[in-house]
């Protein structure tokens, strides 16, 4: 009998330790799905999302007022999209119209997107991998892909985090940056 009274000490004690590790922000920056502290009971959008502030829009061919301009590049400011892209959902920039995105080491273009805007609630760009209230633009493969913004040459791109790193895309190339913040509602 005391065999299995420790044993299943010992089993509770190996199962707590691992939903603590497996929901630490370190697994998080390593590219599992962090659970944002925004998150509304509605799968897919956040808090922020569901009290009217962020919000993505349908492409139009122009941007909209309330556009989120998450970086620019000489004069030109890079509003934040996303856009589905084999069988995900990516964040990235606005140039010349269309959503620009990194994947699969490449810089790959798509016209048919969703503009990011925001009305009334406050964000912040914090630098860090992983932050509560993280701003959630798309996921793939069962894992979320928060907001990011890295310097990169002349400017600073919004795209995703995937596996603690912000990816954007760049020149042709997914550029892959260790130094980058993440957006959060404040």
């Amino acid at each position: 009998m005391k065999f299995w009274t420790n044993s299943a000490k010992f089993l509770v004690l190996i199962i707590s330790f691992f939903m603590l590790f497996t929901s630490s922000p370190a697994l998080a920056a390593q590219g599992e799905r962090p659970k944002p502290a925004n998150a509304s009971s509605t799968p897919g959008t956040t808090q922020a999302e569901a009290r009217g502030g962020v919000k993505w829009a349908a492409s139009t061919g122009r941007l909209p007022a309330n556009a989120f301009i998450g970086g620019s590049e000489g004069r030109r400011k890079l509003a934040v999209c996303r856009a589905a892209y084999k069988g995900g959902t990516h964040p990235g920039k606005v140039v010349a119209g269309r959503c620009n995105i990194g994947w699969g080491g490449k810089e790959i273009v798509i016209s048919k997107f969703e503009v990011m805007t925001n009305k009334g609630v406050k964000l912040a760009w914090v630098k860090r991998r992983w932050a509560r209230g993280m701003i959630i633009g798309g996921s793939e493969r069962g894992r979320s892909l928060p907001v990011c913004r890295a310097k990169y040459r002349s400017g600073t791109h919004p795209g995703k985090v995937v596996a603690g790193k912000c990816n954007i895309g760049w020149g042709g190339k997914e550029i892959v940056l260790s130094t980058f913040e993440v957006l959060v509602q404040r």
